[in-house]
């Protein structure tokens, strides 16, 4: 088994949550082992010091660089896995193609990534308001999701990478929250200005995001807002 991750924004969070998917895997009975893949040496570190399961394994590789994919991997993984991942990945046709590379014939590849969250428009456009625009000078927000609805797309590229598309399906994830603070807990970790925010002024700031982003959601009746996060969901096999 293959697991794909790469830098996140809230960096012990992404790799808390890396780990613990790898060692859920490696749990499950028919596995035999699972090598888990991150760009961030930090995050190979913390996963390897926080892995509990002889059968995972964790290293440091750039997805989209075929050269850094060792020859014991090659055509050696039945399956590849990557969850909320894919989206932070600008060059998405290098990653099918090394993951392509991976994989046995026959074997699956399984992923997830945002297509169209407004949310995401907040995140891009919140760099030129007039209150924060000059403590984000130099931040880039270095996240590419997919086009809205685009599943002809997707498939697409995944044909071209030699896949055999299973399943390409939009799927939109809901949430609602009581409370602002419960907003701002969801925000943070789609705002990684917050490290160029001073901290005495963060809370002001993710008060100004999330008062952006409701402009862009419906409410439900009781005046809660529903945030959405659509996302491409796919299943291929390998030809």
């Amino acid at each position: 088994m293959l697991c794909c991750s790469y830098d996140g924004v809230v960096k012990k969070k992404s790799g808390l949550g890396a780990t613990c998917v790898t060692r859920h895997i490696a749990d499950q009975k028919e596995v035999a082992t699972v090598v888990g893949l991150d760009i961030s040496k930090d995050m190979v570190n913390f996963a390897t010091s926080n892995n509990t399961s002889e059968k995972a394994s964790f290293h440091v590789l750039d997805i989209q660089e075929e050269s850094g994919i060792r020859e014991d991997w090659r055509g050696k993984f039945t399956k590849a896995v990557s969850f909320h991942t894919v989206h932070w990945i600008p060059h998405k046709e290098r990653f099918l193609a090394n993951v392509h590379l991976c994989l046995e014939k026959g074997g699956e590849l399984l992923f997830n990534l945002f297509a169209g969250v407004p949310a995401i428009k907040v995140a891009r456009d919140i760099k030129t308001h007039p209150k924060w625009r000059e403590y984000l000078t130099d931040y880039t927000l270095k996240l590419y999701e997919w086009p809205k609805g685009d599943v002809a797309g997707m498939s697409h590229m995944l044909e071209e990478c030699g896949f055999e598309v299973v399943t390409c399906e939009v799927h939109t994830l809901t949430f609602k929250f009581d409370s602002l603070e419960k907003e701002k807990a969801f925000s943070r970790p789609l705002l990684g200005h917050l490290q160029y925010i001073p901290e005495e002024k963060q809370d002001d700031f993710l008060e100004d995001a999330i008062s952006m982003a409701r402009g862009l959601y419906q409410k439900d009746e009781q005046g809660r807002v529903i945030w959405e996060m659509p996302q491409i969901v796919v299943h291929a096999r390998k030809l």
